[in-house]
């Protein structure tokens, strides 16, 4: 059994006062109009009799790049407008332009979001009016579609969600134009026959000013899909009715040059709700092929690197299971199901999601099995989340991980197939929002218990956070700590047996002068012990100046000192030595210059050097530049050099390159040649990937791939694959 552990973080839920919570927000309103009988065509003009009756939704404030600014009101005005019928909301936004501009579309994309470089129209939808969630809709004049998830107000942002909805744009002579239409079943939005009101926002990127809009003004502290600050659509009435029921079944063929056998496989996602907030997902012998590459990376030290979920199925609907402290401390990361020993990929047989809410409870339980490799059993997650959000002013959850073999689904002489050998995690964790939401204090801890055979083992983490988010000055303070047995099967750990605090000020000023738009400062101080006895472990002191010119070209420059305890021997692979145990101490120093975002080219140049390098001496050169030719053609280039010098031994140099060709005729189609390369793994991979949106919802993939290792012999393997998805949607 797992004991209660000491430290478990309690967050207080009563203050002395009305005052300390802070007053409601006042919201900006607008009410949709029901389209009833009006015909309406999906075109861009607006000029249907309907659209004239609808409210209009004007006032748009300025955020970037000087918050509370009112935009000229010839040449920068904006108006939204909204209607809805049982089905769908249709949105209408027209953003007007000063005399001669013409609107830039280059990112014809689906899932990129190089789209914000453009001039771009945002929808962003808060449904359950949590103030936390944002589900979002972008668009550029060229009829670009985007969309996204964002969760805890911009914490994490999943632009792999794929919903089905339609936009069409217009370009005149003083404006563009963009009209949606964003069916309810995209949104999730729970079937209710009364009157419903949900979290809105527009946003407007306006290229031509560099600036950025809103209609419900956010204070840019808070981010941009800050949906405790959005506004309100009101006027809704019996919408979302029935049951919706998504099935994507998949067909997939290719070749399979690691394992040298050709692939026939066939399965699907299917997905339904099966309550009034309450949805499930199944996917069985999922495939994912067209799944991105990870940027190459080379480990500069001796903890586990943190790369990001890209697999469609562990990121959809899954913002309820947000936990912990991402990249430091994580009882469930997502990315472990499905790597088995010696990080060797394993089939996903099968996995079902339910999640959904309850008033203001929202839930989620994930299980998933896998299949078995030469070196790993089949293996068996299960997820359970629980979370109670206070309206906008904090919430508190529960969260639980359960892991084991499958012996029946694992072959003869497998290791660890014999037995089921549970793993579990449990945690809570929760927030609370004081002085108008600009004081935020946050926690959660957690255990794990592993058993091996007759061997069991406990460990335990935990954080309490302090934030205060405010106009220019924004200061925090943390404080984390891992146990030496702290081992989450299903989490991630970056580095066990650590107590870490750290406090951070940070500053920012908003000025014209010297041709300026911002200039900020940072300061921060972290002190690190081991948990078990107090050891020291190291320390660090960071400074951070930052600068944006009116241009949009930005300077920055940071200094560091740090100290750094080792206190086992380790082998060292991009140096290729082993370093000894001690402490290393010294200096580092970054600077960096990146052009204008919204420009074109656009390019970046950082140059790193440290003296932390364990006994060594590390001069990084790092440059990245994307260029586009139209909306057709864009090259992206980027390469990292590392130079690791050690006196005992030769300049030994570290380099990564990435480079990418992305060609779209039209925003259905899009082709991706990549191309990537690391020095210390002595491996590259190559990619082409065409994928053709041929029905809403429904793609073909075509994904070749070619693995080079030239280590000790030059190999090449390949793989190849040709996907087919179809999708159907009903309603019940």
């Amino acid at each position: 059994m797992i004991r209660p552990w000491s430290g478990l973080l309690v967050l207080l839920l009563t203050a002395s006062g009305p005052a300390a919570w802070g007053q409601q927000i006042t919201k900006k309103r607008l009410s949709a109009t029901a389209r009833g009988d009006a015909q309406i065509t999906l075109d861009g003009h607006l000029n249907e009799p309907i659209w004239k009756k609808a409210k209009v939704g004007t006032g748009f404030v300025e955020r970037e790049p000087f918050p509370g600014r009112k935009p000229a009101e010839i040449g920068a005005r904006t108006e939204v407008r909204v209607l809805y019928d049982a089905k769908a909301l249709y949105v209408g936004v027209t953003s007007f332009m000063p005399p001669g501009e013409t609107p830039r579309a280059f990112a014809l994309t689906r899932d990129s979001f190089n789209v914000f470089d453009d001039d771009a129209i945002s929808l962003k939808v808060d449904v359950r009016l949590d103030t936390r969630t944002t589900i979002g809709f972008v668009t550029t004049p060229a009829g670009t579609q985007v969309d996204y998830v964002a969760v805890e107000n911009g914490d994490g942002f999943r632009r792999e969600f794929d919903a089905i909805w339609r936009v069409k744009t217009q370009v005149f002579e003083d404006r563009w134009v963009a009209e949606f239409e964003i069916p309810f079943v995209a949104l999730g939005l729970p079937g209710d026959p009364g009157d419903r009101v949900i979290g809105f926002q527009v946003t407007r990127d306006h290229n031509g000013a560099q600036a950025t809009y809103d209609w419900a003004e956010i204070p840019p502290q808070f981010g941009a899909v800050a949906a405790l600050y959005y506004g309100r659509l009101e006027g809704l009435s019996g919408v979302a009715g029935g049951t919706p029921l998504t099935l994507i079944p998949y067909v997939l063929t290719g070749y399979d040059g690691v394992q040298d056998d050709l692939q026939l496989k066939a399965g699907g996602d299917l997905r339904l709700r099966i309550g009034e907030d309450t949805w499930s997902e199944v996917t069985v012998l999922t495939d994912f092929a067209q799944v991105d590459l990870d940027d190459p990376v080379i480990n500069l030290n001796r903890f586990a690197l943190f790369f990001p979920e890209r697999r469609p199925f562990f990121l959809s609907g899954l913002e309820v299971f947000e936990f912990g402290a991402s990249g430091l401390s994580q009882i469930f990361f997502s990315r472990r199901i499905g790597i088995g020993e010696g990080g060797v990929e394993a089939p996903l047989l099968g996995g079902l999601k339910v999640y959904g809410s309850q008033g203001n409870l929202r839930f989620g339980l994930l299980q998933a099995i896998t299949g078995d490799t030469a070196e790993s059993a089949a293996d068996n997650y299960t997820i359970a989340r629980a979370r109670y959000n206070f309206g906008e002013f904090g919430h508190l959850g529960m969260m639980a991980t359960l892991n084991g073999n499958v012996p029946f689904l694992t072959a003869e002489g497998v290791e660890g197939g014999g037995q089921f050998d549970p793993n579990y995690s449990v945690g809570a964790d929760g927030a609370l929002r004081l002085l108008d939401r600009k004081l935020q204090v946050s926690g959660f801890g957690a255990a794990s218990l592993n058993s091996e055979g007759e061997v069991d083992s406990e460990g335990y983490t935990g954080r309490l956070q302090v934030n205060y988010y405010g106009l220019e000055v924004s200061p925090s303070a943390s404080v984390t700590f891992i146990s030496e047995d702290f081992d989450p099967v299903v989490g991630f750990v970056a580095r066990r047996n650590l107590l870490q605090s750290r406090v951070n000020l940070y500053t920012i000023q908003r000025t014209e002068a010297f041709g300026l738009r911002n200039f900020s400062v940072s300061a921060a101080a972290q002190m690190e012990h081991t948990v078990s006895d107090r050891s020291y472990l190291g320390q660090r002191a960071d400074t951070r100046v930052s600068a944006e010119w009116n241009n949009g070209v930005v300077a920055k420059l940071s200094i560091n000192r740090i100290e750094d305890v080792v206190q086992e021997d380790f082998f060292f692979s991009a140096a290729g030595r082993t370093v000894a145990a001690g402490t290393y101490s010294g200096v580092e120093v970054n600077a960096g210059l990146n052009s204008p975002g919204r420009r074109n080219p656009v390019g970046s140049i950082n140059y790193a050097y440290s003296s932390v390098l364990f006994g060594g001496q590390l001069h990084q050169f790092r440059a990245n530049g994307t260029l586009s030719l139209g909306s057709t053609f864009r090259f992206e280039l980027g390469g990292t050099l590392n130079l690791l010098d050690f006196e005992d031994q030769a300049l030994q140099p570290a380099i990564t390159f990435n480079g990418k060709i992305v060609i779209t005729p039209d925003t259905k189609i899009s082709i991706d040649l990549i191309g990537q390369g690391n020095t210390t793994s002595e491996q590259a991979v190559g990619l082409l990937r065409v994928r053709w949106r041929y029905l809403p919802g429904s793609d073909l993939f075509f994904v070749y791939r070619e693995f080079l290792d030239f280590s000790e012999s030059f190999e090449s393997k390949r793989t190849l694959a040709l996907k087919v998805s179809y999708r159907f949607d009903v309603v019940l």
